[in-house]
This record gives structure tokens, sequence and C-alpha cells, in this order.
């Protein structure tokens, strides 16, 4: 099992607020987190660094502990690094002014075995991809919302004037609330993991034709960026692609 990552702060974008964590533990067990920073240059970008160094620093300790072995005790540590995370971006959010506001999503998972646990908060993405493309996690945004009450079809929803108004994130209020999957996996899947500045240009059949034609998938998640780019890179872009 390996990964590769890469963040472009896109074409329109003066800095990039997306963060991102990748590492293969010792047990062959993998974590990849990807976080999408709002609130301002300022608050955006604390706000999903802090999450990052919150959530790694938890698994690193997890993962020298004999827990590993528990789908339950992950689960759990999971749940715990996200609250945690939470509190520390909320509490420094009411302490300074300058990052009054802030918040992130997160989208990450952790893969032991045969089994890839997501959790997700706002509308970064995981992709479950072998010869189809399959979106594990649902957005939280307004516009989906839209979508699943049956007020807005698909189509119309990708040009909502407020499709990039999410609903929950990281640290915008005192409790938090994930969505956590259990995904299996087998030998052959790959996972990726984005920020909606690759989804807000890049359709799913656009992405999965991407990493299809290429074998290599240092060079597809290149081409990804690329191609982000091409069609207007109006937003950070972030992705890391899992080979299982």
């Amino acid at each position: 099992m390996n990964f590769f990552a890469q963040t472009d702060k896109g074409k329109i974008r003066k800095i990039n607020e997306d963060s991102y964590f990748a590492r293969c533990y010792e047990n062959s067990h993998l974590l990849a987190i990807v976080a999408d920073g709002m609130g301002g240059h300022n608050g955006g970008k604390f706000a999903s660094e802090l999450a990052i160094k919150v959530i790694s620093e938890s698994f690193d300790a997890f993962s020298q502990t004999k827990d590993v072995s528990s789908p339950r005790k992950i689960k759990q540590n999971m749940i715990s690094a996200i609250k945690t995370a939470n509190k520390q971006i909320f509490d420094k959010a009411n302490k300074v002014d300058e990052l009054s506001g802030m918040g992130t999503t997160v989208v990450m998972c952790y893969v032991k075995d045969n089994t890839a646990y997501v959790l997700n908060i706002g509308d970064s993405r995981l992709y479950l991809l072998n010869n189809s493309i399959t979106q594990i996690t649902k957005d939280h945004s307004y516009v989906n919302e839209l979508v699943e009450h049956g007020v807005l079809n698909i189509e119309d929803a990708k040009n909502h004037p407020q499709k990039n108004l999410i609903t929950r994130a990281l640290g915008t209020e005192k409790d938090v609330d994930a969505d956590l999957y259990e995904v299996k996996i087998q030998k052959g899947d790959a996972l990726l993991l984005c920020s909606d500045g690759l989804t807000n240009m890049l359709n799913d059949e656009e992405i999965l034709n991407v990493i299809k034609d290429d074998s290599d998938f240092e060079i597809s998640i290149k081409k990804l960026i690329d191609s982000a780019n091409k069609n207007g890179g109006k937003d950070n872009i972030t992705a890391i692609l899992v080979n299982v």
C-alpha cells in the first residue's frame, strides 16, 4: 500500500488554505487526511493546519498501541481526534479576533487490512475507484440538501450560485457532528481524498478517466491537478491517491 499527494493554490486564490497529511505506519496501516480551511486567509490556513496537526498526532500515538487491531477502537480514536481538533479550533477562534469564524472541512481515512474507515465533515470527499468511481462521503452542503429533498437535480446543482455553502465544518460550533463509514477494499482498488477545488473543476467521470489512463498514480495526481487548473482553477486543489 502506498500513496501520492499534491496540493496547489489554483489560478485564482492568492494563498493555499488546504492542508493534507498521509503516512504509512510500520504495521501496514495508513492514515490520510485532507482539510480545506475557511474564514479568511489567516483563519482558513490556521484551521486546516491545526486540524491536520491534532488528528495526525493522535494517530501517531494510537499506532503504537495494541488498539490498532480493533475496528471499534479505530473508530473511537477517529471521533476523539475530531472532537479534540474541533475544540482547539473553536477555542482559538473565540480568543483571537483575526481568527474569528474560522473553520475547516475534513475528510480522513484509516486503512487497515481490507477495510477503510472514513470520516468527513463538510464537502471534501473520498472516492473508491476500481473499474468505476463511487463517492463514499456525502457533502454537507446547502445544495446537496436541496438535491436530497428533490428540490434540485444533480445537473442544476453543479452550477448553483450557493454550491459552496457548507452546512457543517470543523471548529465553527462548540460541538461537531461527523459522518463515519466502513468501506471494504481489495487489491487493485484506489482511494481518492480531495478538496472541492478538484471536484468543482472535474466531474466524477473525468476523474476516473485520468486515473485509468495512467498506471503511475504519481503522474495521475499531477494530471488531476493540472486538469483542474486548466478548467479554471477557481479554488485551492488538494488530492491524495491511495494505491491498495
